[in-house]
């Protein structure tokens, strides 16, 4: 049984089985991180959406500015998992040299031997959108080093 077969057993709504993730179905502004997260054969993500606050149509991701990934693993895997949160979200510089701290909105669940994690970048800019996504993109890196 395969991961995407484990998690739908466990609970976990997977849109895909992320082993086999089509990019075309990514925002184009994740697809590297997503990509490299599904490779680390230890988290995997379930959802993402880049933010889209040029949208000025649809009534759920109108205006969105904040990036997100709803990432998944084993139970006993969620520290690592959130470590590399940490991690990859303080003490980000950013293109001008400043050191960066971001706000990150987690919304943890268990399902059974699975943990979910629903994870925000706050962002009020698309300049900080643009910078939420280098912080997936460094977490992609730390969860999945030489990939």
């Amino acid at each position: 049984m395969g991961v995407f077969d484990e998690g739908l057993e466990a609970g976990v709504h997977f849109y895909g089985d992320p082993e086999d993730l089509d990019p075309n179905l990514i925002d184009p502004l994740l697809r590297k991180a997503v990509a490299r997260i599904n490779l680390s054969s230890w988290v995997w993500t379930a959802e993402s959406c880049q933010g889209h606050p040029d949208n000025d149509i649809g009534p759920v991701w109108a205006g969105n500015t904040s990036p997100m990934l709803r990432l998944v693993c084993r139970r006993e895997q969620v520290g690592r998992m959130l470590g590399a949160l940490h991690e990859a979200s303080t003490g980000f510089e950013d293109e001008d040299g400043l050191r960066r701290y971001f706000s990150l909105r987690v919304h943890p669940q268990t399902l059974r031997e699975w943990a979910e994690v629903l994870v925000y970048i706050e962002a009020q800019t698309v300049r900080d959108r643009n910078l939420g996504i280098a912080v997936f993109e460094k977490f992609a890196e730390l969860v999945a080093p030489g990939v």
